[in-house]
């Protein structure tokens, strides 16, 4: 892992590692659609495996790769509170940024709340959309708390600046941490 500390309107962050160490585009298959050759990083391609293949045995190769990074960036001293950013795809059958919180929470005994913030649509920044208004607060924080925001794979980082403007109006947030396992690179 290679983690780069990201800025933006948090107080802190990370991103741990790129989601790919290179892709090459092969061409279109017969519907149109581009083809590529890629080849991810180790902890891009356990993201990938658990996010988009379903292998939830990915999330303990997860867990051992990131703890040490977590131990070191003494996170848990500094947090009481995981919210993951909330999922644009509605229709799996888990919620893998849910789960990712889940474990993170467990592991540095805090509370994980899934419960806080909801996207009202399925509209992603990365494929162009203006996913301005489309986060919202659904209960607040009932007391004052320093928060760990958790994403799984971040692109252009809209979804994770919009997730902390809405929240940074909670009078009870105060400090805002996020961690984001792996980034796509532009194109």
């Amino acid at each position: 892992m290679k983690p780069v500390r990201i800025l933006g309107n948090w107080d802190e962050g990370y991103v741990l590692d790129n989601h790919m160490e290179k892709s090459i585009f092969l061409g279109y298959d017969k519907n149109g659609k581009e083809i590529f050759e890629n080849t991810r990083t180790a902890l891009g391609e356990l993201i990938y495996q658990y996010k988009y293949m379903q292998n939830t045995q990915a999330m303990d190769k997860i867990m051992l790769m990131i703890k040490p990074f977590l131990d070191r960036w003494k996170i848990k001293q500094k947090i009481n509170l995981v919210i993951p950013v909330p999922p644009s795809n509605k229709n799996r059958n888990f919620q893998p940024v849910f789960e990712l919180a889940k474990q993170i929470s467990s592991y540095l005994k805090k509370e994980c709340r899934c419960d806080i913030l909801h996207k009202n649509n399925n509209a992603q920044a990365k494929d162009g959309y203006n996913i301005t208004g489309t986060i919202q607060q659904i209960k607040k924080i009932s007391n004052p708390s320093n928060i760990l925001i958790v994403d799984d794979l971040i692109s252009s980082g809209k979804t994770l600046i919009e997730t902390c403007k809405i929240i940074n109006k909670d009078k009870n947030i105060k400090r805002i941490y996020c961690l984001i396992m792996t980034k796509t690179k532009r194109r």
